[in-house]
């Protein structure tokens, strides 16, 4: 039975037609099953996708242009199909994936996705802890920042940067934790508030994996990167 529902205090013609906690536990039941059935699927245009013109900025990705022998590229991360076992394999349990987006955006979420703990050999390998990094580039946006840092909505912690910094200039977009086991191995994620509100627009994102589930390596299956246009 359906949690708080009472059948009693419904006719057939309530059921079908005006009961709202019927239909509103149907609606919800379905909308749970859809997105379980379609792995949390979610319909939003990614822009760091590079069949869609993104692509990796090697000078803020771990290691550079040169990876393990018989590891695949980090562009794996940001291209489809997906494919178990197609990942970029990092050894130790933290990452940076630099993300040159295929154009300037307003960032609204991240999704992160990895492969089903049910089907992998080592989940300890999904990433954890995880912070989104914004480029910040030109008078416009340089002013914006400061002006967050003058009003205090930002302190100077949110503009280090990631660990690998090149010659950018950067403004933290959001902490969150990617969570195995999950029911959802695609798990999507708002950048922070003040990000959203202010009108910041960005064309380089960096994706920093602070930690991982226990593994002595980290794999990054697939990094979305979803905004609204700025032009």
């Amino acid at each position: 039975m359906l949690p708080n529902f009472h059948p009693e205090s419904c006719t057939l013609h309530a059921l079908l037609n005006s009961c709202p906690t019927f239909e509103g536990h149907l609606d919800s039941l379905a909308r749970n099953a859809a997105t379980r059935m379609l792995g949390g699927v979610i319909q939003l245009r990614d822009f760091a996708l590079e069949a869609d013109g993104g692509s990796i900025d090697y000078s803020v990705t771990t290691g550079g242009r040169v990876w393990s022998f018989g590891s695949m590229a980090p562009e794996v991360a940001i291209q489809e199909p997906f494919r178990v076992g197609q990942c970029w394999k990092v050894v130790g349990s933290t990452a940076q994936l630099g993300l040159s987006l295929a154009e300037p955006i307003y960032p609204t979420n991240v999704t992160i996705k990895h492969i089903p703990h049910y089907s992998a050999a080592d989940i300890g390998q999904a990433p954890q802890n995880i912070t989104l990094w914004g480029v910040v580039e030109g008078a416009a946006n340089i002013r914006i920042v400061e002006q967050l840092q003058n009003d205090g909505v930002i302190s100077a912690s949110d503009l280090v940067g990631p660990s690998i910094r090149g010659e950018y200039h950067y403004i933290r977009i959001a902490d969150f934790r990617y969570t195995v086991p999950s029911d959802f191995h695609l798990q999507t994620f708002e950048v922070s508030h003040h990000i959203l509100t202010s009108m910041l627009k960005f064309g380089i994102i960096v994706v920093e994996v602070h930690s991982n589930w226990g593994s002595v390596s980290t794999c990054v299956y697939r990094v979305m990167i979803h905004g609204l246009r700025s032009s």
